[in-house]
């Protein structure tokens, strides 16, 4: 049996009881028959013996059956929400597109390593001061997203611990994207490079 939610006392003549809710149980979302038991309200001093029979009571229904409807879903939680959101993996696509935009400033530096490299540079020493650069850039992505999880973190709405994974997954897509035109600049001839400025 279940019980229905009391609400207060109405006015009388005023219908404001047209729905009365109860709380079915977990796995029951339809029922074919709703039993209602009505019991009078006690009338305390001398009102009792003025009262008389009266109807204090009534329910009528409409309709066919009874239907439950769940209030809100318990399955749903912020990290299944975040786990299905595209937007978990904004830190490795913020890597991809900072580290074409580092490349692409890295080939407009030609003048810059041909100097190194003509001054009596090695590639390996360029390769390793250029890729230091880009190491610091995505560190501070990484830097940045951190800072972020954890001003929500104070918030008390961090996302799921599987997001620093993404924000290490940005900082390591950056140097793997950016790394290529480094050891490509860094392994070109510094004449050729001198005559691209």
């Amino acid at each position: 049996m279940v019980s229905a939610r009391v609400g207060g006392v109405e006015p009388r003549g005023i219908d404001l009881g047209s729905v009365v809710s109860f709380a079915l149980p977990a796995d029951v979302d339809r029922a074919s028959v709703c039993i209602v038991e009505m019991e009078p309200p006690l009338v305390s001093g001398s009102a009792a013996g003025d009262v008389g029979p009266e109807l204090v009571a009534a329910l009528e229904t409409e309709g066919a059956d009874v239907r439950a409807f769940p209030v809100e879903s318990g399955g749903t939680s912020l990290r299944e929400v975040w786990s299905a959101s595209p937007a978990r993996a904004f830190p490795a696509g913020s890597g991809v597109v900072g580290a074409l935009v580092a490349g692409l400033v890295l080939m407009l530096r030609s003048s810059e390593i041909a100097a190194y490299r003509l001054s009596g540079t090695s590639a390996r020493s360029l390769l390793r001061l250029l890729f230091l650069e880009q190491v610091v850039l995505a560190g501070c992505l990484v830097s940045a997203a951190g800072a972020g999880f954890a001003v929500l973190a104070l918030a008390g709405a961090a996302p799921p611990p599987s997001g620093l994974l993404w924000v290490v997954l940005g900082g390591v897509v950056w140097l793997m994207v950016a790394g290529v035109p480094a050891v490509v600049a860094a392994c070109r001839n510094p004449v050729r490079l001198a005559r691209d400025r």
